[in-house]
């Protein structure tokens, strides 16, 4: 019984590809240094955002802060697309023509 030859057809070696340690070659080498990179880069913006975060959390307290000590503490304060309101009475939270926007 014959059996059907398979494999792949030879190519023959057009140059060698240099390896830096006998083992490993240019290529993963490139793909060690590239992922490397990507975590460091990563890592980097994580960090950023969580400093981002913190201020944000901080500038917010500090205003909150502001607000209290100007209109009193019994006053809910709250931010929406950008604008800051005042609330007075915690009835009227449901209606926005009630709500008084601090600048």
């Amino acid at each position: 019984m014959r059996y059907l030859d398979l494999r792949l057809p030879y190519f023959p070696k057009i140059g060698k590809i240099p390896k830096p340690f006998g083992v490993v070659n240019w290529l993963s080498v490139i793909g060690i240094i590239c992922c490397f990179l990507w975590v460091a880069f990563t890592a980097g913006q994580n960090h950023e955002r969580a400093i981002w975060e913190k201020n944000k959390q901080l500038q917010e307290q500090a205003w909150l802060k502001k607000m209290s000590e100007r209109h009193g503490p019994y006053y809910t304060y709250f931010t929406l697309k950008g604008r800051h309101y005042l609330i007075t009475n915690p009835a009227d939270a449901d209606n926005p023509k009630k709500w008084r926007e601090i600048k």
